[in-house]
């Protein structure tokens, strides 16, 4: 003999139906854009900084992206001398083709690091390795 249903029962099951239709009206469109890109579209090839010191790694692809990464992490980061954030730290990056942008990287208790970067499409990454502060 099974229990009787209580009167929650039909709201929790009109609950899951609901978050599942929820759940196909988000992933429906991105399986399908991704279903619809077409072969080589993805970035072919990785240009990688050196694995010792300072580097700034360009990846082709769409749009254009910062990435400024330091060891160790938690540094300032200012984009046109304009704070932005910290490390690790990205973001979609607003500026011309082709123009040098100032990066600085700043953490109390270690000498700050500047670089200039050129803007071209797909990801800059800019990766710094901090030296102490001397006293």
């Amino acid at each position: 003999m099974s229990a009787p249903l209580s009167r929650s029962a039909p709201l929790r099951l009109a609950a899951a139906v609901l978050a599942f239709a929820a759940t196909l009206a988000v992933a429906i469109p991105v399986v399908n854009a991704r279903l619809s890109k077409r072969p080589g579209a993805e970035p072919t090839n990785v240009i990688i900084a050196p694995s010792q010191g300072d580097g700034v790694t360009l990846t082709p692809g769409p749009g254009r992206l910062l990435f400024v990464d330091s060891t160790p992490d938690g540094a300032k980061v200012k984009v046109k001398g304009e704070l932005v954030g910290t490390t690790p730290w990205s973001s979609d990056w607003s500026c011309t083709e082709g123009e040098r942008v100032s990066v600085v990287v700043e953490r109390q208790g270690y000498q700050p690091h500047s670089d200039v970067v050129t803007c071209q499409q797909g990801t800059t990454r800019v990766a710094v390795t901090l030296e102490r502060a001397k006293r």
